[in-house]
């Protein structure tokens, strides 16, 4: 079954996070604890699975030094909001 452009963006979000989270030398537990949640939400944001909220975004940008730019590289138009 063919994904919809929203699950592609949350899927190109998780594997930023995942990517920056490996770098910064963190396990996903460490992260969780930091954001004050826990390891298996944290997994379902790195898959792609939830929508994350912006502020729980801004939250996971800040504590792993990821600068928001990044976020312009997911291309999206018009269809993106009617998917």
């Amino acid at each position: 079954m063919p994904k919809t452009k929203r699950e592609i963006a949350l899927a190109k979000i998780g594997d930023i996070v995942a990517k920056h989270r490996v770098e910064q030398g963190y396990s996903r537990t460490q992260l969780a604890i930091e954001l004050n949640t826990d390891e298996k939400q944290l997994r379902r944001i790195e898959s792609g699975a939830v929508n994350p909220t912006i502020i729980t975004l801004l939250k996971i940008f800040h504590i792993l030094k990821i600068n928001t730019e990044v976020l312009n590289k997911i291309k999206i138009d018009k269809s993106f909001f009617y998917d």
